[in-house]
């Protein structure tokens, strides 16, 4: 047995939390939870503002931002590299080489099936959302779309270090809610382009029906028994959705504002209410239960109301929401909602079914003429905006320079436990091959070491009653204990008698209480103790410090 130092953490946890803090330093942080249901609760806290946006069409838009495919400890998650693998391996690149992507494939459905005539432009100002993601609707144009923008099948990240703050795009959504999307003739009797696009389709189908159809293991029996009802027809998505909305809205409470204590377990035995995250992430589990294609998905909902006669809107942390994404066969993946007071009710989707699309209110926005005259600031005023944008570039370069000052240091702190553990697994196998003479001597060096970063500088055969009293005061050890390990030192080397394993464990004991205990010492003492083994002063000493490792 080699001494052991526990860690309070895991690598893989501080690797977590250090990631998440360069991400937030990056990219800024906002209200959505980012899939964790345990964050549920904060998705509408404040009213701060978020988005700025510019339209010229008067319609409701989901701007889609984190994605969420698979649920673990409450936590929506990507799908596994193993799900890109296998048969599936090189889809996405092939995919990209066709021109096809799931994040502009309804806008690649509806040019063949010309029906984007009806464009709007719309332009994004990101004043204090998360900017790893770039939000746009489902519709967006595929021409807007930059391939490394593309995050595998999800949605559209950002490329720059701290991510995006303005863009635009065009995009050609209907005013009607995706429920009642109905596949064109052409499907069925597609022409040469059509058959293409169907042809490479089918294959991005048959990796979503695979992945995107698994119901939570722990979730299925309650799922079961929550919709499984016997008067339920299932004729196709539209069924499927009223049946979700009408069972939830049935049994369910929904409340916008909850609390940390409302988890999904409770919410499903009807103990405590639900948000849109819960409502979202109970209608996904529904989808997959009827074998419909589902992922979770977190952004920011713009409503027809909010925008301005000159197309302008403010989204704030109230209009982050949670949402259902669907896969339409040969469409691609459209927005479903099931949180209350989010859907229209089954009489108004039966007038929008009953209305030709033609008589539909017109939503284009006619903006305003303004013929006022420009103000003048005058130089003061211009000088004053000078320095508050100077005041403003500081900033950002300030925090350019944090999040690369913490990159490096994470960087360089991996590299220091690499090379550590290295070292370490190479003396514990020299000290387990070592004779007994040998490993004495190791023992013995730590042992020195380690009395050293308590002040102690001690010499075998001197001073050991005082230097046992001082140990037994600073409460490390139990009195004589330091005594019994010197009589084993002395036995060794001045008795030249070899040490029973029992009694090289008796000296391991005392020097892992002398690790572990590490009262008074302060914080460089322990870094230097950590990584002595890396100072390569002395090739001997160096093996001997080795066996300092976890």
């Amino acid at each position: 047995m080699i001494p052991s130092y526990q860690e309070n953490l895991t690598i893989e946890q501080i690797k977590e939390d250090v990631l998440q803090q360069v991400n937030d330093l990056r990219y800024g942080k906002d209200n959505l939870p980012q899939g964790d249901l345990n964050k549920a609760s904060s998705i509408h806290e404040n009213n701060q503002e978020r988005l700025e946006i510019t339209v010229s069409q008067r319609k409701n838009l989901y701007l889609k931002g984190f994605v969420g495919s698979t649920l673990e400890n409450n936590q929506w998650q990507d799908l596994t590299k193993a799900s890109y693998n296998g048969e599936h391996e090189g889809m996405l690149k092939w995919l990209k080489k066709k021109k096809f992507s799931s994040t502009y494939q309804y806008n690649l459905y509806q040019k063949l099936s010309k029906n984007d005539d009806q464009k709007q432009n719309v332009t994004i100002n990101n004043v204090a959302a998360n900017k790893k993601y770039l939000y746009t609707p489902y519709s967006i144009n595929q021409s807007d779309v930059t391939s490394s923008n593309i995050q595998k099948d999800l949605n559209l990240q950002s490329i720059a270090l701290f991510g995006s703050k303005s863009y635009s795009y065009q995009e050609t959504s209907s005013t009607s809610p995706s429920e009642l999307m109905v596949g064109s003739d052409w499907l069925n009797n597609p022409n040469a382009s059509q058959k293409e696009y169907l042809d490479t389709e089918s294959i991005y189908r048959s990796f979503v029906y695979e992945n995107y159809q698994t119901v939570d293991k722990g979730l299925e029996k309650t799922i079961s028994q929550l919709f499984d009802q016997d008067d339920f027809e299932n004729t196709g998505i539209y069924s499927v959705c009223q049946h979700i909305r009408d069972t939830m809205t049935s049994y369910l409470k929904y409340n916008d504002q909850i609390s940390d204590k409302n988890s999904l377990k409770d919410f499903l035995n009807q103990k405590t209410a639900g948000n849109d995250v819960l409502f979202s992430t109970v209608a996904v589990e529904a989808f997959r239960y009827y074998d419909i294609p589902a992922r979770y998905v977190e952004g920011y909902y713009l409503k027809s109301d909010a925008i301005d006669d000159e197309g302008n809107a403010t989204l704030t942390s109230k209009d982050g929401h949670a949402w259902v994404e669907v896969y339409f066969d040969g469409m691609g993946w459209l927005p479903i909602d099931v949180t209350p007071g989010y859907y229209y009710d089954v009489y108004t989707l039966m007038n929008m079914v009953a209305t030709p699309r033609g008589e539909q209110s017109d939503t284009n926005i006619e903006k305003g003429h303004q013929d006022s005259q420009s103000v003048d600031d005058g130089q003061n005023g211009g000088m004053i905006n000078d320095l508050i944008d100077h005041v403003g570039n500081l900033g950002m370069m300030s925090l350019g320079v944090l999040t690369i000052v913490c990159v490096v240091i994470f960087i360089i702190w991996i590299l220091l436990e690499l090379l550590r553990l290295i070292l370490n697994i190479g003396v514990k196998y020299i000290y387990h091959h070592a004779s007994s003479k040998n490993k004495t001597k190791y023992l013995y060096s730590l042992m020195e070491m380690y009395l050293k970063s308590y002040g102690i500088d001690y010499q075998l055969g001197l001073d050991s009653i005082e230097v046992d009293e001082t140990l037994e005061k600073m409460d490390l050890i139990h009195q004589g204990d330091f005594l019994r390990v010197n009589s084993l030192f002395e036995k060794c080397f001045y008795g030249e008698i070899e040490l029973e394993e029992f009694e090289l464990n008796i000296i391991i004991h005392f020097i892992v209480l002398l690790y572990q205990n590490q009262k008074g010492l302060k914080w460089y003492n322990k870094l230097k103790r950590r990584y002595t083994i890396l100072s390569g002063k002395d090739i001997y000493l160096k093996l001997i410090r080795r066996n300092e490792g976890d």
